[in-house]
């Protein structure tokens, strides 16, 4: 066993021996490959930045070619939106367009049949007030008049110049080469291009025509024929080329890309239409792509683009500039600077040889003494597991969710147990990667009372107890009861907050509901209470005179028994008797009539409260909108006569009994109808938001307002403002209201100002 161990200790120095020109041998190698590698991609960089570029160019000259073509289809639909275009309206108009400096000239060309051409040339001659002839150019460039022609196509309007332009009338059909675009663009509709033209305004540049036909308004165009017979002209754009391709050019940010165009319509001899080279005043002539740092000459971008009915063909190649961009002594450094690590790497091996042997000495050492460390490391890691599972279980089985927190808002989780989720609607996950913290739950009214309870706790070093509203995930209001403490450190700092957090919204909604239950049973005592008094005091005073005049009455039918009785009626038993008749029976039965009818009316409004607080409801969504809508149509006519105007704005939707609700605003919007003041015009706005989980809905008026006295009256059972008002009512109607709304689960309470309006506020749980 001792001769194995010795034998590969043996063969493993030999292979050391050896490693340094391993080394040498694969850096050597692994440099070069390294340099050829980044040259390489220098240059895909090169050439995929250079494409790059090179479709931007081409995407530029596009653009503004595309440009100036929508400059005539402006200059047509302006023609086509006119009964008539003037001179000046026409010069007004593209004024804005020849700021361009690629636009050379704009023109208006209308079609002049022959037979019209005698009183065109009149009418054009009476409107600039000098003489106006259709002319054309001999072979000396001389204007002569055109000759005839079934059609003329002269320059009528042209800026810029004018009529001032020695262009002016003068005779674009007279060119063939014009003819055959003209043609071109007639039949299709389409605006169409020339080739190479001399520049009216400077004849030794350049540029091209571009034909858009405009055709008479509402005529049909359909086809070929339609097109020929309703052609009213066209409108002529002359375009510099130079101008146009450096305009569309200087606006991209070249780097390096030479640009050469090419006319694919014209004979090969005069295909050529440009050259651009960034930073050089452009040539004339044809030249071969540039080349440099080892760039292929193939390196060659080409595209066509439209030009009308013309297709340009754009040759784009690299130029140096954009290829030293990229260029760099990068692969150069990696092959020298590989070759000398490598270098460094082999003479390092050769010295750490030397040390490897003691080192290996101490390893095993150290080796036995890790080992002994890392069976006590594993036994301490054992017990601390079984430890923290123990905790573990014992926090998740807490009726709440434990936490640990940073001092102050918002609060950030240091942990906090899965407990949460079912109180917050959100992972514990969240909280300890501050994606969600719990003072951004709590809801606004709560938040300094609870930061105050948590300040205290710090200062006084004892714990805090607090209740809270938050928002759930589900965007509903929770309530929590929160306990904690403040932990500190040696030197007593503060340095977090432990406690517990649960949810008490289940015993929060219990509470309310005895609370709204006590309430309720507070409002039918009050009730109660007023009706007892209706009925020892109100039933009282109409009972006294009925049962006062049924004794009068009584006592009038017996005298006039008596009367009667007498076999000989004297004068005066016949006046007596008038008198019984006409003046005492009816006014007793008067007085019992209206004891009587009071009696009913009250009787009836006891029956409609008690009515409203046992009809059968059914809960349901209920559109606002819909239903304050009809509620106000009902109304409008009432309205219009007390010239009074009622505006609904847009109304939440809320869960209630459709009746029911629509009793409820009718009685508030007729309440404000009822009460308007005579002295200004009645205005009466109902609005509605939304609140937590319920909706707020307000019906507000500038009428006469409640005397602050009554404003807590107004809810009463048979309470009215002005009693001896003949339209006031029985009182009746706020008491039904709230009987309803205690029905509806919601609520009412009145802001009021006397003298200026009232405010009602209606409170129903939302949809």
């Amino acid at each position: 066993m001792k001769n194995e161990i010795a034998r590969i200790k043996a063969d493993k120095t030999g292979v050391i021996r050896f490693l340094p020109m391993l080394i040498i041998i694969a850096g050597s190698a692994l440099s070069f490959i390294g340099f050829f590698e980044i040259y390489n991609r220098q240059t895909a960089n090169i050439e995929a930045e250079f494409r790059k570029e090179a479709r931007n160019h081409v995407a530029a000259l596009q653009n503004s070619l595309d440009e100036k073509l929508l400059v005539l289809d402006s200059i047509i639909h302006f023609f086509k939106g006119s009964v008539s275009v003037e001179r000046e309206e026409f010069s007004e108009f593209v004024t804005n367009f020849l700021e361009s400096p690629a636009l050379d000239t704009l023109k208006w060309v209308p079609r002049v049949q022959d037979a019209d051409r005698g009183d065109f040339e009149k009418k054009v001659t009476n409107q600039w007030g000098r003489k106006f002839q259709i002319f054309e150019f001999d072979e000396n460039r001389k204007p002569v008049p055109a000759k005839q022609r079934d059609e003329y196509f002269p320059v009528y309007y042209i800026a810029p110049g004018g009529i001032d332009s020695d262009l002016a009338g003068f005779d674009i059909a007279s060119i063939p080469d014009r003819v055959i675009s003209m043609n071109y663009s007639r039949d299709t509709g389409k605006a169409s291009a020339t080739g190479n033209i001399p520049l009216p305004t400077d004849p030794q540049k350049n540029g091209f025509k571009i034909f858009c036909p405009f055709y008479t308004n509402d005529a049909p165009i359909e086809n070929i024929e339609d097109r020929r017979e309703n052609l009213e002209g066209f409108v002529v754009g002359i375009i510099r080329k130079k101008e146009l391709i450096e305009e569309s050019l200087k606006l991209i940010s070249s780097r390096g890309v030479e640009v050469q165009l090419y006319d694919l319509n014209a004979p090969d001899e005069e295909s050529f239409i440009y050259k651009y080279i960034p930073g050089q005043t452009a040539g004339t002539g044809e030249s071969e792509s540039q080349t440099a740092g080892g760039i292929n000459k193939k390196m060659l971008y080409e595209e066509k683009i439209a030009v009308s009915n013309r297709t340009w063909l754009v040759k784009c190649s690299p130029t140096p500039a954009l290829i030293s961009l990229f260029r760099t002594a990068e692969p150069w450094g990696l092959l020298i600077g590989g070759h000398i690590l490598t270098v460094i790497c082999a003479a390092y091996l050769i010295v750490s040889e030397k040390r490897t042997a003691a080192i290996e000495g101490l390893v095993q050492l150290r080796t036995s003494e890790l080992n002994t460390e890392l069976n006590e490391h594993k036994l301490t890691e054992q017990a601390l597991k079984s430890s923290e599972s123990q905790f573990r279980t014992l926090v998740e089985n807490i009726p709440g969710a434990v936490f640990r927190c940073r001092l102050y808002p918002p609060w950030e989780m240091e942990h906090i147990s899965k407990a949460i989720l079912g109180i917050t609607g959100y992972p514990s996950e969240d909280f300890i990667k501050e994606e969600i913290n719990i003072g951004d739950l709590i809801i606004t009214s709560d938040c300094k009372m609870v930061e105050e309870s948590v300040n205290k706790s710090i200062k006084t070093k004892e714990p805090y107890v607090v209740e809270y509203g938050i928002y759930h995930a589900n965007e509903s209001i929770r309530y929590i009861h929160e306990r904690g403490n403040t932990a500190y450190d040696t030197d007593g700092h503060p340095l977090y907050l432990d406690g517990v957090i649960v949810d008490i919204t289940d015993r929060r909604k219990n509470e309310e509901e005895r609370e709204r239950l006590l309430r309720t049973i507070e409002t039918k005592n009050k009730e109660l209470q007023s009706i007892v008094y209706v009925a020892s005091h109100d039933l009282r005073s109409p009972l006294v005179n009925i049962m006062g005049f049924s004794d009068e009455l009584e006592i009038c039918c017996q005298e006039l028994k008596d009367l009667l009785n007498n076999d000989i009626l004297t004068g005066d038993d016949h006046k007596k008797i008038e008198i019984l008749l006409e003046d005492s029976i009816p006014q007793s039965l008067k007085f019992i009539s209206s004891g009587t009818n009071n009696i009913n009316m009250l009787i009836n409004g006891l029956l409609q409260v008690s009515r409203a607080g046992s009809v059968s409801i059914v809960m349901e969504p209920i559109d606002m909108n819909t239903l304050a809508g009809d509620v106000v149509e009902n109304m409008v006519f009432h309205a219009r006569e007390l010239g009074a105007t009622i505006t609904v704005e847009q109304l939440p939707q809320c869960m209630a009994d459709g009746p029911m609700a629509n009793q409820v605003f009718s009685n508030l919007i007729g309440n404000a109808l009822k009460y308007l003041d005579p002295e200004r015009k009645g205005q009466i706005k109902v609005t509605g938001k939304l609140q937590g989980n319920n909706c707020i809905y307000c019906v507000a008026d500038n009428g006469l307002g409640i005397p602050e006295q009554s404003v807590e009256k107004v809810f009463e059972i048979f309470h009215r403002l002005n009693p001896s008002d003949a339209e006031g009512g029985e009182g009746l109607g706020l008491t039904i209201v709230t009987r309803i709304l205690d029905r509806l689960h919601g609520s009412i309470y009145v802001e009021s100002e006397f003298g200026e309006g009232s405010k009602f506020y209606v409170t129903l749980p939302k949809a």
